[in-house]
This record gives C-alpha cells, sequence and structure tokens, in this order.
C-alpha cells in the first residue's frame, strides 16, 4: 500500500503547487468596492456620472464634469467575520481593521476650464483576514482498511531512505524540514537516512490557524476634455500595485502515548509584490440635460511579480523540548503577468436638482490572463491550469441619490461574479449593499458611507488530509473536499470622507 500511496502522493504534488500560483495569480484579478463615501455609498455605478475622484478609476473622462478644483480624502473601518468549518469542526472569528480608501486631486484649466488633470489613489481590492478552526481527522486501521493519514506517514512516503540533503535536491522541502526537526527519524549510522516516524493513534487533532494581510490599489494619472456641452472625454494611466502576505499554520496533535513527540507545526508563508500599468479611455454624453452615458475601455494590466515561499516544521516534545526545523525558502521567482481588459458601460438619468439613479455594467475574462516566466523559468502549466479554473464575469451596479438642500441620501448594490468555472471549489459571487449621507455647503463637503458584503471562499489546509480510505483493492480514495477549509465571509464597512472645491 505504501508504494500506491506514494504515487498518490507525488500526482497531488503538482496540483498543490498550481493551486497555490492559481490564488496569486487571482490577487491581480480581484475587485472590491472601495473609494469615497459617496462613491461607495452608490454601489459603484458612476460611469456615465463623474464628479468623483473614485470614478477616475473607471472612466478618465469623470474628471471633465467637475466646476472646480476639487481635493479628497477618504478612510474608514473594515469590520469581517469568518465562519468556518473544517473536518467537522466549526468556528466564527471577528476582526476589524482601518482602510485606507482613497485621496486624490483634480485641477481644471485652459479656455472656459474646459480641461483638467487628475491625480488620484484608490484602493481596488483588500485582503485582511483571519481565523483558526480545526478538527478530528480518523485514521484509525480497522480490517485492512486504513481512514487517513498523519502528516508524518506522508512526509514518510517521499522521504523514506533519502537524506535531508537529497530531499532538499529532490524539492521535498516540508520533508526536509520534518527531517531536521527530527519529527522524521533517521538511522545516524546511514548518513541520516530517514526511517520511519512514531506518533500513530487512532486518530489525530488537526488545527488549521490563518492570516493574510495586503492589498491591491491604484494610482491613476488622467487628462480630458469637453468638445461640446454634450461630449467629454478622457485618457489615463493607471499604475496598479499589489503587496500581500499569507501564512498557515497546520498543527496536529493528539499522538499516541508513546510517541515522543505531543504536536508538530507545519508553517507556510507566502508574500507577493506586483507592480503594473495600464491604460483607459472614456466618454461621457449627455444627449439631452437629464440623460447621459458614460463607457470606457482598459487596456490589460501588465505585472511584474516578486513571489517568496517559505516552509519550516517544528516539534514539540512531551518533555517541553521544542525541535526547530530548518526554514527553507520554497519558491524566490520573478514573473510576469497580463490581466485582461476590462469593459465598462453605464446610464444615469438626472432629475432636476432633486436626485440620480444610475446603472453599470463591468466585463473582463481572466481566462484571458497569462504568466510569462523570467530567468528561463517556465510557467506554461501554471498559466494553462489558470485559464482553464476562470471565465468571463460581469459585474453590475445601480444606485441612487436624493438631495434635500445641503444634505444627500444615498443607496446602491452591486453584484461581482465569480472569475471561476466552479465557484463552489475557489471562491463565490460577491453581493454588496450600501448607503450613505453627504453634507456639501459651499467649498466643503462631508459623507458617510457603510457597505455591507457576503461570499463564501474554499482554502486547501494540507493536501495529506484528501486520502480518506484504502478501498479494500490496493487503490486510494482521495478525497480533496476533506482537506478544504470552508469559509463564509461578511464584511461591514464605514467609509469617512471629505472634499474641498476651490
Amino acid at each position: 500500500m505504501k508504494n500506491i500511496f506514494k504515487v498518490a502522493f507525488l500526482s497531488l504534488l503538482g496540483y498543490g503547487a498550481t493551486a497555490q500560483t492559481l490564488e496569486n495569480v487571482n490577487l491581480l484579478n480581484t475587485t472590491g468596492l472601495y473609494g469615497s463615501p459617496r462613491y461607495v455609498g452608490m454601489g459603484g455605478a458612476f460611469m456615465a456620472l463623474g464628479n468623483d475622484l473614485s470614478a477616475l478609476h473607471l472612466n478618465p473622462a469623470a474628471g471633465t464634469v467637475y466646476r472646480q478644483d476639487n481635493f479628497g480624502l477618504s478612510l474608514g473601518f473594515q469590520g469581517q467575520t469568518n465562519s468556518t468549518m473544517f473536518l467537522n469542526g466549526s468556528r466564527s472569528d471577528e476582526t476589524i481593521d482601518p482602510v485606507f480608501q482613497n485621496i486624490g486631486l483634480v485641477k481644471k484649466f485652459g479656455q472656459k476650464d474646459k480641461y483638467f488633470f487628475g491625480l488620484t489613489y484608490n484602493r481596488i481590492a483588500d485582503f485582511n483576514t483571519t481565523y483558526n478552526v480545526g478538527g478530528v481527522n480518523p485514521y484509525q486501521s480497522n480490517g485492512g482498511i486504513e481512514t487517513g493519514f498523519t502528516l508524518g506517514e506522508y512526509w514518510l512516503a517521499a522521504a523514506n531512505g533519502l537524506t535531508v540533503a537529497e530531499l532538499e535536491s529532490a524539492g521535498f522541502i516540508d520533508e526536509a524540514s520534518a527531517a531536521s526537526a527530527d519529527v522524521l527519524l533517521r538511522d545516524q549510522n546511514d548518513n541520516d537516512r530517514v526511517i520511519g516516524f512514531d506518533f500513530v493513534d487512532n486518530e489525530s487533532n488537526v488545527d488549521y490557524r490563518y492570516s493574510e494581510t495586503g492589498s491591491r490599489s491604484e494610482i491613476a494619472i488622467n487628462f480630458g476634455g469637453a468638445v461640446s456641452k454634450t461630449f467629454s472625454w478622457g485618457a489615463g494611466i493607471g499604475i496598479p500595485s499589489l503587496s500581500y502576505t499569507n501564512t498557515g499554520t497546520l498543527t496536529e496533535s493528539g499522538y499516541a502515548d508513546t510517541s515522543y513527540f505531543n504536536s508538530v507545526d507545519l508553517v507556510r508563508s507566502n508574500s507577493v509584490d506586483a507592480y503594473g500599468i495600464n491604460l483607459k479611455l472614456g466618454f461621457i454624453f449627455r444627449p439631452v440635460q437629464w440623460f447621459r452615458v458614460g463607457a470606457s475601455y482598459q487596456s490589460p494590466s501588465w505585472y511584474n511579480v516578486n513571489e517568496i515561499y517559505t516552509t519550516r516544521v517544528n516539534g514539540y516534545a512531551r518533555n517541553g523540548n521544542v525541535f526547530a526545523g530548518n526554514e527553507y525558502i520554497f519558491d524566490d521567482i520573478r514573473y510576469g503577468v497580463s490581466t485582461p481588459s476590462i469593459l465598462r458601460a453605464g446610464l444615469a438619468t438626472v432629475i432636476g436638482k432633486h436626485g440620480i439613479i444610475s446603472a453599470d455594467m463591468e466585463y473582463t475574462n481572466p481566462s484571458n490572463t497569462t504568466i510569462n516566466g523570467k530567468n528561463n523559468n517556465n510557467y506554461e502549466a501554471d498559466e494553462d491550469f489558470y485559464q482553464q479554473s476562470t471565465e468571463s464575469t460581469i459585474a453590475l451596479k445601480v444606485g441612487g441619490e436624493l438631495r434635500f438642500g445641503p444634505v444627500y441620501l444615498r443607496a446602491g448594490a452591486q453584484h461581482r461574479a465569480s472569475n471561476f468555472v466552479n465557484p463552489e471549489d475557489y471562491q463565490s459571487s460577491i453581493n454588496m449593499y450600501t448607503g450613505g449621507i453627504g453634507y456639501k455647503k459651499g467649498r466643503f463637503g462631508f459623507d458617510v458611507a457603510y457597505i455591507h458584503s457576503a461570499y463564501s471562499q474554499n482554502y486547501l489546509a494540507h493536501r495529506y488530509l484528501a486520502y480518506q480510505v484504502d478501498n479494500g483493492i490496493g487503490q486510494e480514495d482521495v478525497n480533496i473536499d476533506r482537506a478544504i477549509v470552508q469559509n463564509d465571509i461578511t464584511k461591514g464597512s464605514v467609509v469617512l470622507g471629505f472634499n474641498l472645491s476651490f
């Protein structure tokens, strides 16, 4: 059975590596609802409206609607609840984090101020989350049928008979770290070759702690002007950036009393930094006073990506001793990513000086994402996997605003479809509902908005948990769902901002 198990182990090794790349590349195609309180409060439906700093990141013609120079700044707080399930265990965790939303300046110039220049920063997506969930991993052998495996058995399938140096050379980094921590037993009389492990019992307890921090943001440099009273245009350069880190700690405990170790940690960390550029063109057309149409094209975003992935195993002995394994850099790579172009369009109706109703649609196709290797690295397999796992997607946005003198009431909603062919395997569609209030008197304006959003996301805790049962005929039954953490996410955010016209 061990030989068959080793074959299954090697076949899933590629799955884990490719899944990690899929998650990292998808960060560059992830979009949320962030920005000025007015923009957020109306669900982000601003393609045909303009007159907002966040709208400049969707349609560069938005700056032509300003009648005066304008400066704005927005920040807020985001609360998040994670309801997680894993190995029949469940838990709920809550966090709250400050979020810098946007800042920007629009300057009007030329005859009758028909032209504008805009420099803005806006958050596009936020990845801060933390959760901790645990369950029971049964692996008792009963009548020749073995249910589940420990980390040690999983590692031993690849490490048996090899030295730490040989494991390093072969790319079995977790196993090398486990051997260096003496979690895997070694023969000191034969070059410290791995010969086994000793923590066997009826079941183990598995605890999974996960945290991620980071965001994707964009600096936009826009220029545009009015051709007539009915038609405005704009062009811009976007400079998107990503800074992201995640750490997953899987702790297995509850071993047999005869085991030297009480528990084992596997700690994996992944950091991704990316910088890119894109181009935008857009227009706003107002055939009559009460009706407006807006549209824009955003080119593919071309990114340079730096990624570092580390792993380490720690063993905790029953006598209190801690055995820290070697920390390895599993990946320290550079590659290029081209995310797909984005098409946006919107309609708006202006009801005198008392109200606005707007609706937008956004289309993109993540399956057109390409990955380009650097330093003779080839990522064709990762690119193929991502393209096959994703599909074209749309976002629908609606918003409204009512004016009562200097006071504005706002509401909106946004539906953003999942990027994935099988959303249940990765991340679902996201539904967002928003509301807000604003006050503007003279040159000064102050706004507040609230966003409620909900979606689900799945994480692969560790592929060793997927080996569930020997079916009695010498083949392994691989159940990847058993290794998945299911996370239902609810977010509530408050955004505060002010703007000054001059």
